[in-house]
């Protein structure tokens, strides 16, 4: 049985997910985890790269390794695609 994708319903992760909504609609330049962090109240670098991990896992963010920008969102907290 396939592993099932996480549920980003409530709380931090979909806090996140919508930050990242927003600085998608504002500009072309994805925010740095500590822009995130700052975004969330001045959680630990550490704790939003595990929101992104969950992100990525639901296969609403693609992330590039060794990139402070490597953020790209494929998916709208709505369910919509990005275009």
């Amino acid at each position: 049985m396939p592993p099932r994708k996480p549920s980003i319903t409530t709380g931090t992760t979909l806090k996140i997910w919508r930050i990242l909504e927003k600085v998608a609609e504002e500009s072309n330049i994805p925010p740095t985890l500590r822009e995130v962090s700052a975004q969330c109240d001045g959680i630990s670098i550490s704790t939003v790269s595990r929101h992104l991990e969950k992100l990525e896992r639901a296969q609403v963010i693609q992330r590039r390794p060794n990139s402070s920008r490597g953020i790209t969102l494929l998916r709208k907290s709505n369910g919509r695609a990005m275009r």
